[in-house]
């Protein structure tokens, strides 16, 4: 059985680019894709470079887009004109957008955020009043072990 993200198992570019646990590098070979081998939730927001992304199921353990797209000081205006980034002059380098972290005027002037009076919050999430519907479920008696967060 060959391995995963070889080019025994993807002989093409196309290949091993649309299977997400892998990525085509410069030296035309496909391999693991960075922080894909992190197995839950806790032990990849460990790592600074990673994020676990629950827009697909089972959710997987990604490389942040933002910091491995403009790595570099060099990147400072791309960062800033790509609307899932932002540049934090701090650290000195591209992060991904977090509309939380935002002053009033940044805030209102980006289309992907809203200003609620108070804060800053991502536009999808900030028209949302604090508290819509709680349910608890008592899943105690048929769970045995901890599972990370689903979508």
């Amino acid at each position: 059985v060959p391995k995963r993200c070889t080019l025994d198992s993807h002989k093409t570019q196309a290949g091993c680019q649309a299977d997400i646990y892998c990525v085509w590098s410069k030296q035309l070979t496909c391999e693991p894709a960075p922080c894909v081998n992190y197995p839950d939730e806790k032990c990849c927001d460990h790592d600074t470079s990673c994020h676990w992304d629950i827009s697909q199921a089972p959710a997987v353990c990604k490389q942040k887009y933002c910091p491995s797209t403009y790595p570099t000081t060099q990147h400072v205006d791309p960062c800033n004109a790509d609307g899932k980034c932002m540049w934090n002059s701090t650290t000195k380098e591209c992060v991904d957008k977090v509309c939380n972290k935002m002053t009033e005027c940044a805030c209102k002037e980006d289309p992907d955020c809203f200003w609620n009076g108070v804060k800053c919050a991502d536009k999808k999430y900030g028209e949302c009043p604090v508290m819509d519907i709680i349910l608890l479920l008592d899943g105690s008696g048929s769970m045995s072990r901890n599972f990370g967060r689903h979508p």
